[in-house]
């Protein structure tokens, strides 16, 4: 009922065994997730970011809700049993060794050494934990729901390269922030999200942009389109700031340029003003 080859994302998530692979010749003050990979089963590796556990979670949301459309009572209590037997034989143990070698390393001493790093390896762990306890907890056909997939969708009248600028610009000038268990996503993060929720306006063939659109023809892009756009690549930095002097709507008239402006002067009220 839920075999490999039914939704083997779930096999991955649930049954594989963690294992994560050092390099500290990478590790990055700034960023704790450089110089690490997980390896949830054989052939399946990826760098050690939330977003990944996050997507994994979503296609298989996915897969069970086109299970739940589609099967009886019946069927869908065998599924809940063949989860639950998975979940209960889930690896909950942590592995780590150094890239290019077999050998164990010591979590403790690894702990001691490099505190952020075990930091965000644990919080991974975590992510992956709830999920599988998310999964156990289910019992009947009406806990299933709470594993189905939210279809709660955004849609602007923005473009995929004015969406980043804006919002880059929100984050820069610290309006807005985007959390992940309490963690703030990073650009790559950010952009996978975006992909996955918001409809954003296609450039017409010669790059200009109808925001009279019908909301209906309004569709989300995939993350190459985010990560394509030159723009993205040369306006911001890692922690989003933007060169003011090379945005795109220089007229006061265009509502993006009057958006970046009116952002640009903002001033949040200090406490007790």
């Amino acid at each position: 009922m839920l075999g490999k080859y039914d939704c083997p994302e779930f096999n991955t998530l649930v049954k594989g065994k963690p294992r994560f692979i050092i390099n500290p010749k990478k590790f990055d003050k700034d960023d704790p997730s450089k110089g690490i990979h997980l390896r949830l089963k054989s052939g399946y590796q990826f760098p050690a970011e939330h977003h990944h556990i996050s997507r994994l979670r979503k296609i298989i949301s996915d897969y069970l809700l086109d299970r739940y459309r589609v099967s009886n009572e019946l069927e869908i209590e065998d599924l809940i049993t063949t989860i639950q037997k998975y979940c209960a034989k889930a690896d909950k143990q942590i592995r780590l060794k150094h890239k290019g070698s077999n050998e164990v390393i010591n979590i403790h001493e690894f702990e001691a050494q490099y505190p952020e790093q075990f930091h965000h390896i644990m919080s991974m762990i975590d992510a992956r934990s709830e999920a599988i306890l998310l999964y156990q907890s289910v019992t009947n056909s009406k806990d299933f729901k709470n594993l189905l997939p939210n279809p709660i969708n955004f849609k602007v009248r923005f473009s995929t390269q004015e969406l980043l600028v804006i919002l880059g610009t929100m984050i820069q000038e610290d309006i807005l922030q985007v959390l992940e268990r309490k963690r703030p996503l990073r650009k790559t993060e950010l952009v996978k999200l975006l992909a996955d929720y918001f409809g954003v306006l296609k450039s017409s063939g010669r790059g200009e942009i109808d925001r009279s659109t019908d909301w209906d023809s309004i569709t989300t892009s995939g993350v190459s389109t985010y990560e394509g756009l030159e723009a993205y690549k040369e306006h911001f930095n890692h922690d989003f700031s933007v060169d003011f002097n090379e945005i795109w709507s220089d007229s006061q008239d265009d509502i993006l340029g009057a958006l970046l402006n009116a952002l640009r002067k903002y001033s949040p009220t200090k406490k007790g003003d």
